[in-house]
C-alpha cells in the first residue's frame, strides 16, 4: 500500500534526524521525509465519546473479529457496513455490520462538540519534562515545553517511563 511507503519514509527520516525536540521538529521531519508531502495541521478538535458495542449474542460477528487479520477493506458511500477480506486470494468480500444501532439512527446528525481549550498534560509531567529534558535541548526548543498547557483532569497517556533515561539514551 502507498501508505506503508510513506510511513516507511517517515520512520527512516526520524531515525536519521534522531533528535526531535518539539512539534515543529516533528512536522518538519515528516515533511522532509518525502517529496510533495504536505502536513495538514489540525485546527479543530472534537470531543468524541467512547462507545462500545455491547452484546450478549454468541453469534455476534464482532465476537472473534480481529482487525489485524484484514488484508483489504472497502467502504461504500451511503453504506454503514464494511466489506473486507482476510485472504488476498479470496475475491469475495465479507460484509460486517460493526456500528451500534443507536449510532446508525443518528449517523447524519451526529457531530461531537468542538473542544475549545487545549487538552493539557498533568502538572507533574510538565514539571518532570522541564526539569529533566529541557536542559538537554537547544535553547530555541524550550518555549514549546515551557508553554505547554496543563490540566488537572487530563489522564497521563504515557505512564511509568523515566523521561530522562529515554531521552538521554536516544541522544547518545
Amino acid at each position: 500500500m502507498s501508505a506503508d511507503g510513506v510511513h516507511g519514509n517517515i520512520e527512516t527520516k526520524i531515525r536519521k534526524v534522531r533528535n526531535i525536540y518539539d512539534y515543529d521538529d516533528l512536522k518538519n521531519t515528516i515533511k522532509s521525509s518525502r517529496q510533495n508531502l504536505d502536513i495538514i495541521d489540525q485546527k479543530k478538535f472534537r470531543q468524541w465519546t467512547s462507545k462500545k458495542r455491547a452484546t450478549n449474542i454468541k453469534s455476534d460477528p464482532l465476537k472473534n473479529f480481529k482487525l489485524g487479520d484484514i488484508v483489504m477493506a472497502k467502504f461504500k458511500r451511503g453504506s454503514v457496513t464494511m466489506f473486507y477480506s482476510t485472504d488476498f486470494d479470496n475475491e469475495i468480500l465479507q460484509e460486517l455490520d460493526f456500528l451500534q444501532k443507536k449510532f446508525i439512527k443518528n449517523i447524519t446528525s451526529y457531530e461531537p462538540d468542538i473542544i475549545i481549550q487545549n487538552r493539557g498534560i498533568p502538572p507533574t509531567k510538565k514539571k518532570d519534562i522541564i526539569e529533566k529534558l529541557v536542559p538537554l535541548m537547544p535553547a530555541n526548543r524550550e518555549l514549546f515545553w515551557t508553554e505547554l498547557p496543563v490540566s488537572l483532569t487530563s489522564t497521563d497517556l504515557v505512564e511509568n517511563i523515566d523521561l530522562s533515561d529515554t531521552f538521554i539514551n536516544e541522544c547518545h
